[in-house]
């Protein structure tokens, strides 16, 4: 998953040189398990260079067993319905 407040079309406000903010996420994570990073950059609007940059700012672990397997639970729900007699 990536995300940017540019492709949010989201205003950022200039900052002075040493000054500190403080940028909160809110969003859903029903991940599996497995291993995983977490990455934060602070670049240009442009993208043309990273005012700062850390590729593995964060690692974690999820375990548990759900039933389900690859990166995220979709919340799936599975039904079965018998339809009448057998048709042999």
């Amino acid at each position: 998953y990536d995300t940017t407040t540019r492709w949010r079309n989201m205003e950022t406000p200039c900052f002075t040189a040493g000054e500190a903010c403080r940028i909160e996420y809110d969003l859903q994570l029903p991940l599996l398990d497995g291993e995983f990073e977490l990455g934060v950059d602070v670049a240009a609007a442009d993208f043309s260079h990273y005012y700062d940059r850390l590729e593995r700012a964060l690692s974690f672990w999820v375990q548990g067993g759900k039933g389900a397997q690859g990166l995220i639970d979709l919340g799936a729900m599975i039904a079965i319905q018998r339809l009448g007699e057998p048709i042999f």
